[in-house]
């Protein structure tokens, strides 16, 4: 059983991140150490965290949820500990880290830099504590099968592969899958959810950043998240990396998490047009730029396919994005 290091990003969200715990907690795969970044949170999410951790703050589950997930008869007793980003810088005194063996550690970020860069400090103590074999970046707002970390173990060291996927279902409709991987279109740079298992074989390009288990020595060659992109298309990028220096992607099928998020929205698919929406449209297309003129170098189907989303918003009546999106085109 190699020891796992669980890394959970939370900004914002201390309840959706206790439920993910909660979860974990209950997993049938014992040998892991969680590390709960909190990026920079404003909603006093760290106070939260550490008073349900310490049994301060009654046991959280969402009653009306649809998974309606068993509580265990008995609370678990934690032991847990409280880090600074500064505690994990290159200079600073590892021995402390090495030697934590509570079973959540809690770092509190300085600054909000976005996805990666939250990870990252995550990482960061996968690295500095060489005890991991492995490293799970798992979104906050999902919630595991109790055996998903025993399966996805089990396949990653069966078939060797340096970053595993899941079966993300949707967390309101836990029938429905919201992903087993992802296609990248080589013309347009777009990225697409694989739905149907038959085509991971010559479609899967990368892995769902929800859930993403990475294996220590990939993570030692190939090393960190890109953190240019703030949020969206880092982890299409590192799988990219990856896959060029001949590591092989894979899919634990019966590994099952359930993500509240909508894949398909984050993508750029959203009709909605509030501020935030429309933030996270120019940055998701943005992002789909600045990788494809990386890995991709077609520099006419970035065009075009910028052009057709330009043509899109219009529609929708964004005409602001759209009219974004048309000065970026000709700055290119």
């Amino acid at each position: 059983m190699p020891e796992v290091c669980v890394i959970i990003l939370n900004y914002n969200g201390w309840a959706d991140t206790i439920e993910c715990l909660e979860s974990l907690l209950q997993s049938t795969y014992d040998n892991y150490q969680i590390v709960v970044v909190d990026n920079a949170s404003t909603d006093n999410s760290l106070n939260f965290l550490k008073a349900w951790a310490d049994d301060r703050l009654s046991v959280f589950r969402n009653q009306g949820g649809p998974l309606k997930l068993p509580l265990s008869s008995e609370k678990k007793l934690l032991s847990s500990a409280v880090y600074k980003q500064a505690e994990l810088d290159y200079d600073a005194d590892d021995s402390k880290i090495c030697n934590a063996t509570e079973r959540i550690i809690f770092i509190a970020a300085e600054k909000n830099r976005g996805y990666a860069a939250g990870n990252n400090i995550g990482l960061r103590w996968t690295l500095i504590k060489d005890s991991f074999a492995y490293c799970w970046l798992l979104n906050n707002d999902t919630v595991i099968a109790c055996d998903c970390l025993e399966e996805l173990m089990r396949y990653a060291c069966d078939k060797h592969t340096a970053i595993t996927g899941c079966s993300l279902f949707n967390y309101a409709k836990p029938e429905t899958i919201q992903s087993l991987g992802g296609h990248i279109n080589r013309f347009f740079g777009t990225s697409h959810p694989i739905l149907k298992k038959e085509r991971l074989k010559n479609d899967l390009d990368y892995i769902e950043g929800a859930a993403l288990l990475i294996e220590k020595g990939c993570l030692d060659r190939n090393g960190l998240m890109p953190e240019e992109y703030f949020l969206y298309f880092e982890e299409v990028d590192y799988c990219f990396k990856v896959c060029q220096n001949q590591f092989r992607l894979g899919v634990a099928l019966k590994a099952v998490v359930y993500h509240k998020a909508n894949l398909i929205s984050a993508r750029g698919s959203t009709s909605n047009t509030g501020r935030e929406s429309e933030f996270l449209d120019m940055l998701i297309l943005k992002n789909r730029a600045r990788f494809s003129k990386k890995y991709l170098k077609n520099r006419f189907g970035l065009k075009l396919g910028l052009l057709i989303s330009a043509i899109i918003r219009i529609k929708r009546g964004q005409f602001k994005v759209a009219w974004k999106i048309i000065i970026n085109l000709a700055v290119r």
